[in-house]
């Protein structure tokens, strides 16, 4: 898999309250009017959608909890399999410290501070980005 260039803001948003990824939604709109906002029911539904649309997703917004593959086990998943996603971590209250997570959001939000956090979580993404290509390069330049 390699690094995409993305014209066009798609989100993916997982959370077990459906009424919380709805407001995620119409924020995410509001401040983003030509992004896609895909709403996934739960983890299993976000990873097939991520793999159904792997070159076209760049956001992942989901809570801490969830049912079946939710959570911490989905972003620890979404990490591995789709690296080049940007991860961000949801709660009504305090955040597990996690890795995986490009960015962390408290609900409830203010509008600017979904927009920081995006900011800061495609930061995260454009450095891994770098960083993984940066290897492939000298592993390709050692086997040569």
């Amino acid at each position: 898999m390699s690094p995409v260039q993305i014209h066009r803001q798609t989100f993916v948003v997982v959370n077990y309250h459906a009424s919380v990824s709805e407001e995620f939604r119409g924020k995410l709109k509001t401040h983003h009017p030509t992004a896609e906002v895909i709403i996934a029911d739960d983890g299993l539904h976000a990873l097939t959608i991520m793999g159904e649309r792997e070159h076209e997703i760049n956001t992942l917004i989901s809570g801490v909890r969830g049912v079946g593959i939710g959570g911490l086990s989905l972003i620890n998943m979404v990490r591995r399999i789709h690296p080049y996603v940007a991860i961000i971590l949801t709660s009504l209250g305090d955040i597990p410290d996690t890795p995986s997570a490009d960015a962390c959001l408290s609900q409830p939000f203010e509008p600017s501070e979904l927009l920081k956090v995006i900011s800061l979580a495609e930061r995260s993404r454009a450095k891994r980005i770098a960083d993984i290509e940066q290897v492939r390069l000298a592993e390709v330049a050692s086997a040569g």
